[in-house]
């Protein structure tokens, strides 16, 4: 027969192993799951890599459709229509790259410096005005 003193202890006992047993479970699906996502990102990056030769595909056949339709429906040579498709691109390229130095001036929180700056300037003026 248990004394009621066991009974307690036995409970602990078992309520330890239960919680240890759910732990050691926990982090084993914690680790299978961190396996699966890690094999999801690497198909994520090669997929990606794909995707971005079909894009170069798909632009090199447009940079092709311009030209042959300079070619085509343009009073100009081969040569002129090809060169006429390429300062196109290059065009694009410029815009594209004025576009992105915009975007770059915005990384240098230039609102907040001038926040930053005018915050300095009051509090330089308040230190010389104190005695």
């Amino acid at each position: 027969m248990e004394s009621p003193q066991e009974r307690p202890v036995e409970e602990l006992t078992e309520l330890a192993a239960v919680l240890g047993a759910t732990a050691r479970d926990a982090a084993r699906l914690l680790g299978l799951e961190t396996q699966l996502a890690l094999r999801a990102l690497v198909l994520l990056a090669v997929l990606a890599v794909l995707l971005v030769a079909v894009l170069f595909s798909v632009w090199c056949a447009l940079a092709v459709l311009v030209a042959v339709a300079l070619y085509e429906y343009a009073p100009i040579g081969l040569t002129a229509s090809v060169g006429a498709a390429a300062l196109l691109w290059m065009l694009l390229g410029g815009i594209i790259v004025l576009l992105m130095r915009r975007l770059v001036r915005r990384l240098g929180f230039p609102e907040t410096r001038l926040a930053v700056q005018g915050l300095l300037a009051e509090a330089a003026a308040g230190a010389r005005r104190a005695p």
